[in-house]
């Protein structure tokens, strides 16, 4: 992937300075802290030569994945055992929970109205 060693889990696409809001995106949907998810973020704005801006992480971020596609990246998360299907329900609750706030929306404007498992 990279040859930093904080950033060997980038994907190779992703590792252009002009993938800046694909990067923010997945970076804000994978499972680690914030304090490691700014590591990376100025990781990678280092090793792309990335001026990076906070209106860019903001904008980036401004522009959520859709509901769905964070299920399907939790999924295989949990699939693949790097989280456990409680962790996934958890995360995917709490990204639901905020943009609510954010959007003042219902849930049901967020998902559809049907369960999924999360095997």
């Amino acid at each position: 992937m990279t040859r930093n060693p904080g950033l060997e889990f980038v994907p190779a696409h992703m590792m252009a300075s002009s993938a800046v809001y694909g990067f923010v995106r997945w970076l804000a949907a994978i499972p680690v802290g914030p304090v490691e998810r700014k590591g990376v973020l100025l990781e990678w704005a280092r090793d792309t030569g990335y001026e990076l801006k906070r209106v860019d992480v903001l904008r980036a971020l401004a522009s959520p994945n859709p509901a769905i596609v964070i299920k399907e990246e939790l999924r295989t998360l949990a699939r693949d055992r790097v989280i456990t299907a409680a962790q996934a329900k958890s995360i995917y609750r709490a990204v639901l929970e905020d943009r609510c706030k954010e959007y003042g929306v219902p849930v049901s404007h967020l998902v559809k109205r049907h369960k999924f498992t999360w095997s």
